[in-house]
Order: structure tokens, then C-alpha cells, then sequence
């Protein structure tokens, strides 16, 4: 299980409540139930591509994004660093 995992379990939550089922999910992705199951319970990535969907089809903010599918590890924009190194600053 990806480390993440745990942070998918969000991604049920929130597709329960808004009435989606795994099937409805897997369809709308273009994928089987059967790989949206495993992908849900994190034993395989999602590509991009699919974040993408599945934040677009919940309404998931770009800060539940980071948190749900890549830790809290992408910057938000608001500061330089990344991995506890500063960075340095993007030439315009």
C-alpha cells in the first residue's frame, strides 16, 4: 500500500456523500471498477490524468489535491522551498 493510502480514504468519503458509486467512478474515468477499487484503496496510483477527473468530478480544492494525492509535498506557491532546501528564486 502506497503511503499515501491513507489519505484516499478521504476520496470514499467524499464519493459517498455525493452519491457516486465505484462504478460510476471507474466509468467516468474510463477504467475498470476492479482498477478504480484498487486505486481507491491506494494498492495503485492514480495517473495524472485521473487526479485530475476525480478532482474535478468531488470539486476538491488544489490544497486537498496536495494533501490527498501527493502528501502536502507540492509548494503552494507561497514560499520557496521544497524538500528542507530553500530554492532559489524563478527568473521572470
Amino acid at each position: 500500500m502506497e503511503p499515501f493510502a491513507k489519505n484516499l480514504r478521504w476520496i470514499r468519503g467524499a464519493r459517498s456523500a455525493f452519491g457516486f458509486s465505484q462504478k460510476q467512478m471507474a466509468d467516468a474515468l474510463g477504467i475498470s471498477e476492479s482498477s478504480y477499487q484498487k486505486k481507491e484503496a491506494g494498492d495503485i496510483r492514480f495517473s495524472d490524468g485521473e487526479k485530475v477527473m476525480v478532482a474535478k468530478i468531488l470539486g476538491l480544492s488544489m490544497d486537498q489535491v496536495n494533501q490527498i494525492f501527493f502528501g502536502g509535498e507540492l509548494p503552494n506557491g507561497n514560499d520557496n522551498s521544497c524538500c528542507g532546501k530553500t530554492l532559489p528564486p524563478f527568473l521572470p
